[in-house]
């Protein structure tokens, strides 16, 4: 788990970026966060591969995530939601390399950050577990 903590720092190209909430961290009016918010330093930035894998969905998901992408490396499944409309730029079954280009951020679907302010939520599962 320790290892996928440390990806922070490589989810956005360039690598800059605000955590505006954290893993299980939130206000005392919200539940527990089941992931991380990153805004980018440029205001709409472009998400990366974390490790190279196998895209298993890409999508819509109107009751939550807007759209989003799965990604899957050794049994471990990366998740980024509310990504920029039309931005999504791997098909399910297309191998990534870790570092390529994989969607831009956005506020889509049920995002919990000011509309006006892009963003991607990271999650990481395992085994159907989470992890991140």
């Amino acid at each position: 788990m320790a290892i996928l903590l440390n990806v922070k720092n490589n989810v956005l190209k360039g690598g800059k970026h605000y955590l505006t909430s954290d893993y299980k961290t939130r206000n005392s009016n919200r539940s527990t966060h089941n992931g991380m918010d990153l805004v980018g330093a440029n205001g709409i930035d472009d998400i990366i591969a974390i490790e190279n894998g196998t895209v298993t969905y890409t999508g819509y998901d109107a009751s939550g995530g807007g759209y989003w992408i799965s990604i899957t490396t050794n049994g471990i499944e990366h998740r980024n939601f509310h990504l920029k409309k039309g931005s999504i730029k791997v098909s399910k079954g297309e191998y990534v390399q870790k570092g390529s280009v994989i969607a831009t951020m956005g506020a889509t679907g049920n995002a919990t950050a000011n509309c006006s302010v892009s963003y991607t939520h990271l999650r990481a599962h395992e085994t159907r577990r989470q992890v991140v």
